[in-house]
């Protein structure tokens, strides 16, 4: 496998395992905000440092 699927593997490993936390967060706080479960920021900070490693492996393959 190579670096750039197992990048992807691992960013919707961690995504996943997020979601399933959030979720349970939610149901056992019986309806809080969603955007101050700490589960919803790691969601968000995984996207921005995907999309970021995105650009950096473009840049250096141009």
């Amino acid at each position: 496998m190579d670096k750039q699927k197992l990048n992807k593997a691992t960013f919707w490993f961690l995504v996943g395992i997020n979601f399933i936390s959030l979720f349970l967060d939610i149901v056992t706080t019986n309806g809080a905000s969603i955007l101050e479960q700490s589960e919803f920021q790691n969601i968000l900070l995984l996207a921005i440092l995907y999309k970021l490693s995105n650009k950096l492996n473009e840049k250096w393959l141009m």
